[in-house]
């Protein structure tokens, strides 16, 4: 009783049902996706440290690739301003 008169004092009645209803919707919201977690098919060890290699693997590659065609570019630049 205490704290609905001392919730009285501090909202007014409208702002009380607006935040009881999001609240509400909060706590709904982390529920289902409580729920939902525990649906989830996760790897097994070996399986995230194969994929995780494939991604460094992957990484590394783009970054090689990138640096090569930026190495271009950059020899190209440097080529068509000294000429001119």
């Amino acid at each position: 009783m205490h704290c609905d008169t001392l919730s009285s004092k501090i909202l007014p009645a409208s702002s009380r049902g607006f935040l009881e209803k999001h609240m509400d919707k909060i706590r709904n919201y982390i529920t289902d996706a409580l729920q939902e977690l525990h649906h989830v098919r996760w790897p097994t060890r070996h399986q995230a440290v194969r994929l995780s290699g494939i991604v460094v693997g992957f990484v590394a590659a783009s970054t090689a690739v990138f640096g090569a065609v930026d190495f271009g570019l950059s020899q190209a630049v440097t080529l068509l301003l000294s000429l001119t």
